[in-house]
């Protein structure tokens, strides 16, 4: 059984269900137009996809799919979800809100997307994102990630953030407006905290590691 990209199925010794997560299936009928680069690609229009849930391909034509143009989803109403692959490095602007019933943002790969630079804000608009198919209320940000993009989780609506020591970089506007957000900490190997990141927010307490030599509670 699947739904939303989750696979359910039964241990034939134990008898347990188990849960997995399948990437799902690319939209059809989505444009793609090779880049300068020859090497990638950009989602460049809508084509002739009428899915309420719209899936990019992670890959087209044997490369990766790293852009997404901007105006694409303007006009198109229709959409519910949207899922991102992990290859997308940059995503361009749209006016997500034209569509009513935009909730859901679905990714694979959370590092990717705090890697992403952020010019249309799908999450802003959708406000709940999805995790392997998990709807994502306390955000654990893998060790290994170094830097949180500017406006990566704008308007997200989570209650939580575990930022790893890894991460040197919390960028402009990157929690901004995520009104349920109570308290966050600031590792210590933070350098950078950009114009904003915390700005709308439902903060009431900021945490900084004692050991961290560049920022202090006052």
């Amino acid at each position: 059984e699947t739904e939303e990209g989750i696979k359910k199925s039964s241990c034939t010794a134990c008898g347990l269900e188990i849960t997995s997560y399948i990437q799902p299936i690319a939209s059809e009928g989505l444009v793609y137009t090779l880049n300068e680069d020859g090497k990638s690609y950009t989602l460049s229009g809508m084509g002739t996809c009428t899915d309420t849930n719209v899936v990019i391909a992670g890959e087209y034509e044997g490369l990766p799919v790293t852009m997404v143009a901007d105006d694409i989803f303007n006009e198109y109403t229709v959409l519910e979800s949207l899922y991102v692959p992990a290859s997308i490095t940059f995503m361009g602007w749209s006016q997500f809100w034209n569509s009513n019933n935009f909730t859901k943002v679905m990714i694979s790969d959370l590092t990717a997307w705090c890697g992403i630079s952020w010019s249309g804000l799908p999450l802003e608009t959708a406000k709940n994102l999805y995790l392997n198919g998990e709807l994502v209320t306390v955000l654990n940000i893998p060790e290994g990630t170094t830097m949180i993009s500017d406006s990566a989780f704008r308007g997200a609506n989570i209650t939580g953030v575990v930022i790893p020591e890894s991460v040197t970089i919390i960028g402009y506007y990157a929690f901004e407006n995520c009104t349920n957000l109570k308290e966050i900490t600031i590792p210590k190997n933070v350098e950078e905290i950009g114009t904003g990141a915390f700005s709308g927010s439902g903060i009431e307490s900021i945490k900084v590691h004692p050991e961290n030599k560049i920022f202090v509670v006052v």
